[in-house]
């Protein structure tokens, strides 16, 4: 005997037996039921599109769902013979089979030490979620009658169930009171499938992260049943594991049991069950809409916790990782791993954590080679600025050959003439000492260089200009190598006079080093040729000559660089000019359009010029454009334009585009394509509040049917978008005009939602929200691109952040630079400072950030004097003494010694 009746229309009961389910839940079909079904499609097409946005996702599931409830059609009541008595257990009394395991069940709750979250975090931020999706069907593999109830006896069991904060389990579910219930509608619900292929009940598990308390769990739970499947009207029940005894401290997961044909509960034991299921969750793009979804419903808990972890349901590839995912091993397998078993996944889990290891190394490498790329840039264009500046190099002439000198002491004897005309070597520059008197020390060419360079006069001097350079110094003697290392010049305080330098001059010792080498290089010669040479003479060793203008590595490494950055430069801002959008315009939109002066801007090229056979291609691919209705879009540019599909849907490509005659067809054509937008916008100028307030397809639907199929063909093509989006502000501003009314009727009116700001002329004084009275508009919200998350309270101690204190402190010291704009929240008004606008618009969602700005705008306004928070007044007092600015110490004038010695 069957388990359920089935309530006829007319109050009477029948057995819920197979043949009579067939017959009550057979699917009704209609024009009408197709046409919901087709719309409904659409929307979740939207929605798979815009599921990475959490507010339009939310907002096109809404709309999906009112989509959804409009084609419901409840086929059948079922409703229990007998009613059973309630259940003295809170859970199911079923034990799982452990396989072996000597592990005793206990409903017993252990505080385990989790252990720390192993989630990967992109570069956004963001956590990727874990979604396992299965299901069991009448075609399933051992299916029998109660698969979907022994199912819930499994979630709900004592051992595993989380118990709430009052000692009560966690159970959300919208098909009953209790867990017996539950179990009773998912048997009404097996019933009441009754095709060959159909899907009886969604097995979902959803872990979740280490990260989270249980109160995050529960509250992610509650707000994913509550917001995507309770709006659909399906049937849910789920329930939250604990981590089991000897299992992983970090396992705990929901268990979502739920069904695509939707059911509601009437009364207890009694469910209205529909003959259509919700097919747009139902697939791959099903599967995914679920996965997101869910990962908003952990980013909302989160948020609401004052966390800033931020979850996404995108996979490793999609957020830009090149790591691998592992493989789910299960109870049974991970015991086979704990006893010391061999399985082939854990060990391909193992490889696959060294793989990502050694990758986040590579990409960890990567990264600091970017900064040191950063740095090395920045060295070079230092180098390139120093480089632009002119200096005058010194250049050390190599000496020639000399040989063996006749040395004398200074006297009045005559000197032996020279047998070369060649200058004689001065006095001044080098002195040779008898050979007997010369002591024994080696000599190197930079006293060489320190000695002439001691001798020279100020004006030839390396130092320019107070700067300092390191000249090269590529001096050497005939078979004496000596390297070509920059010395720099040591650091000197003021300058000396000519008169000084000749005075040091005068002062040397007899033997210089640069006149030892000459001489030891002589002798050396002297003893190899064993002939008479003539006299030697000598060339001054430093000559003031300007560096060399030959390019070396760095400079031209410097050309390659700056040319690859304005390469790059102008790239970018061509990509950024090619992807520029209008948004919004101050011309009419529609009323210049179409675009007739592009008639006259494309002459009519002769026929005679033109190949018959090309004519006739380009006539027959436009007749083809205007068969399949494409839209042709004008962005301000020298010609028209279609979309990329089209234009493989006729054959052509961008060189067909750009040809006259072609532009002109397409001027044609957007001629007629205009008439009837301009019909559509007429139409929502007459009665703007029948159009909806946002969407792409905002138009009603009582419109003309041929207007209305072109008009949903053009919906999601740019061009069009552009062209009527000066309508849809129009209509969004009359819905907001027509709403700030109801909310000003309402008796719950505070006075911070108020007038509309559509006049900038006073109006009646109203609440300015912060204890005072005002009367002009509001004004409007300004969207900021605000790119950080900063947490304004910290989430362990539940103190407030610097960057809060430091709100709060503007907010005291300026306080009639806010106010609450045109949607009720806060804003700032112009003259506020920089930093105040990106974190109001930050935390404007926040209640308590709200709380405490109001309340010290209020009492600074009142007092006339910043007036901060009790609990926090001491921090920001502290937080602005440490952050006044200090007078600069006077620097310390530093006198040369030269002018000290004077002194």
């Amino acid at each position: 005997m069957s388990e359920f009746f089935v309530v006829l229309p007319d109050g009477s009961c029948t057995p819920a037996t197979p043949e009579t389910c067939r017959i009550i839940m057979k699917q009704a079909r209609s024009e009408t039921r197709k046409q919901a079904k087709i719309k409904r499609h659409e929307k979740a097409v939207e929605l798979q599109m815009a599921l990475e946005d959490r507010a339009a996702a939310r907002r096109l599931e809404w709309e999906l769902a009112e989509l959804h409830r409009g084609s419901i059609r409840w086929a059948g009541r079922f409703k229990v013979r007998s009613e059973p008595l309630r259940s003295a257990r809170r859970t199911s009394p079923v034990v799982k089979h452990r396989g072996g395991m000597s592990a005793r069940p206990s409903s017993v709750v252990v505080d385990i030490p989790r252990a720390p979250s192993s989630w990967v975090v992109d570069g956004l931020g963001m956590k990727g979620i874990i979604w396992q999706q299965s299901y069991v069907g009448r075609k399933s593999p051992g299916f029998r009658r109660g698969a979907a109830r022994a199912h819930w006896d499994y979630i709900v069991r004592d051992e595993a169930v989380l118990l709430g904060a009052d000692g009560e389990p966690v159970i959300v579910s919208n098909m009953g009171e209790d867990w017996v219930e539950i179990g009773a509608a998912w048997q009404a619900m097996e019933d009441a499938t009754t095709r060959a292929n159909g899907k009886v009940q969604i097995r979902c598990i959803a872990p979740f992260d280490s990260d989270m308390s249980e109160a995050e769990m529960v509250d992610a739970l509650t707000h994913f049943c509550k917001t995507v499947l309770d709006p659909l009207d399906l049937p849910y029940s789920a329930a939250i594991h604990r981590p089991p005894p000897g299992g992983d401290s970090r396992n705990f997961h929901p268990h979502i049991a739920l069904s695509l044909r939707p059911m509601r509960r009437v009364e207890p034991y009694c469910w209205d069950i529909a003959d259509e299921v919700c097919g747009e969750l139902d697939g791959r793009d099903g599967v995914q809409m679920l996965r997101h979804l869910w990962s908003h419903s952990m980013s909302e808990a989160a948020e609401r916790v004052g966390s800033n972890r931020r979850y996404t349901g995108l996979g490793y590839g999609a957020r830009g990782l090149d790591l691998d995912a592992g493989e789910h091993l299960g109870e049974a397998r991970s015991a086979i791993v704990a006893r010391g078993g061999q399985v082939l996944a854990h060990e391909r889990n193992r490889l696959k954590r060294q793989r990502n290891a050694l990758r986040r190394a590579v990409r960890d490498a990567d990264r600091k080679i970017a900064a040191l790329t950063t740095i090395r840039d920045a060295a070079l264009a230092r180098i390139a600025r120093a480089q632009a500046s002119p200096v005058i190099g010194t250049i050390i002439r190599a000496a020639p050959p000399v040989s063996q000198a006749t040395v004398r002491p200074p006297s009045k004897a005559a000197r032996p003439a020279s047998t070369c005309a060649q200058p004689r070597i001065k006095p001044a520059q080098i002195r040779v000492a008898a050979h007997a008197a010369v002591p024994a020390r080696t000599s190197t060419p930079a006293d060489a260089f320190e000695e002439r360079r001691a001798a020279l006069p100020p004006s030839a001097s390396p130092r320019i200009a107070g700067q300092r350079i390191a000249a090269p110094l590529p001096c050497s003697v005939t078979g004496l190598a000596v390297s070509n290392a920059p010395v720099a010049e040591p650091r000197r305080t003021g300058s000396i006079s000519a008169t000084q330098a000749q005075h040091r001059t005068a002062h040397t010792a007899d033997v210089s080093p640069a006149a030892e080498l000459l001489a030891s290089r002589t002798r050396r010669e002297h003893r190899t040729h064993r002939a008479s040479t003539p006299v030697p003479t000598a060339t001054p060793l430093i000559a003031a000559t300007p560096l060399p203008t030959s390019r070396t590595i760095e400079d031209d490494l410097l050309h390659r660089l700056t040319r690859a950055r304005t390469r790059r430069e102008r790239e970018r801002v061509a990509k950024r000019r090619r992807d520029r959008q209008m948004l919004l315009s101050d011309r009419p939109t529609l009323a210049d359009r179409p675009r007739l002066d592009l008639l006259e801007a494309f002459p009519v090229t002769p026929a005679a010029t033109i190949p018959t056979a090309t004519l006739a291609e380009d006539h027959e691919r436009l007749r083809l454009l205007m068969r399949i209705d494409a839209y042709v879009a004008d962005y301000g540019g020298d010609q028209l334009d279609i979309g990329t599909a089209a234009l493989k849907a006729i054959g052509a490509d961008d060189a067909w585009l750009a040809r006259p005659w072609v532009q002109r067809g397409l001027a044609v054509v957007r001629l007629k394509q205009q008439a009837v937008v301009a019909a559509m916008v007429a139409d929502a100028d007459a009665r703007p509040l029948a159009y909806a307030k946002a969407g792409t397809r905002f138009w009603p639907r009582d419109l003309d049917a041929d207007q209305l199929r072109r008009l949903d063909r053009w919906a999601s093509d740019p061009g069009f978008q552009q062209d009527v989006f000066d309508v849809e502000r129009r209509i969004y501003r009359m819905h907001q005009e027509r709403d700030a009314a109801a909310r000003r009727s309402s008796p719950s009116f505070t006075g911070r939602e108020t007038v509309v700001t559509g006049s900038s002329m006073a109006g009646p004084p109203y609440a300015d929200g912060f204890g005072g009275w005002s009367d002009t508009p509001p004004p409007p919200f300004v969207h900021l691109t605000v790119a950080p998350r900063i947490v304004p309270f910290d989430v362990a101690t539940g103190a407030p952040s610097q960057v809060l204190l430091r709100l709060l402190h503007r907010c005291g010291t300026r306080p009639h630079t806010l106010a609450f704009a045109d949607d009720g929240k806060l804003t700032t008004l112009p003259g506020a400072s920089r930093t105040i606008g990106p974190l109001i618009q930050i935390w404007r969602d926040d209640p308590r950030v709200e709380a405490l700005v109001v309340e010290t705008v209020t009492a600074s306004r009142a007092a006339g004097q910043p007036v901060w928070p009790e609990q926090y007044r001491r921090a920001i007092r502290q937080l602005a003494t440490s952050a006044r600015p200090r007078a600069p110490r006077p620097k310390r004038r530093r006198v040369p010694p030269a002018q000290g010695r004077d002194r």
